[in-house]
C-alpha cells in the first residue's frame, strides 16, 4: 500500500521570471498553494553555469525539481506492480526485477523519511 505523503499536490512547474533570473534563480511552483505567486522552492546558477555564462544546469535542475511528484509517483506504481506480480516480473525481467525494486523503494523512503 502506498503510502500519502503530505507535499503540495503536482503538477510542479519550473518558471523563470526576471527577479529570479536577477539572481540565477528559477522557481518551482506547485498547484495548490495559498499564494500562487509564492514558490515552493528555487534552483540557484550553479558554479557551471557562472563558468558558462547561461542557466543550462540550472534550468535542467529545476525542470528535474518540478518533476518529483510525477517521478515519485511512477516509483510507486513500478513498486506496487512488481509486488505484486511478482513472478510475471521475474520472468520477464529476471534478476533485474530485485535491483529495481531495491532502487525504487529507497527512493521511495528518502521521500517517506
Amino acid at each position: 500500500m502506498t503510502k500519502r505523503i503530505a507535499h503540495t499536490p503536482g503538477p510542479w512547474v519550473a518558471k523563470s521570471d526576471p527577479l529570479a533570473a536577477e539572481r540565477g534563480a528559477i522557481y518551482i511552483h506547485g498547484k495548490g498553494l495559498y499564494d500562487p505567486d509564492e514558490p515552493l522552492g528555487e534552483a540557484y546558477k550553479t558554479n557551471a553555469d557562472v563558468d558558462r555564462g547561461g542557466l543550462g544546469e540550472t534550468e535542467a535542475n529545476a525542470r528535474l525539481m518540478a518533476a518529483s511528484p510525477r517521478l515519485l509517483a511512477a516509483l510507486q506504481l513500478i513498486e506496487i506492480i512488481c509486488t505484486e506480480s511478482a513472478g510475471a516480473c521475474r520472468k520477464r525481467m529476471g534478476t533485474r526485477i530485485g535491483n529495481v525494486l531495491v532502487e525504487a523503494r529507497r527512493a521511495i523512503a528518502e521521500v517517506e523519511s
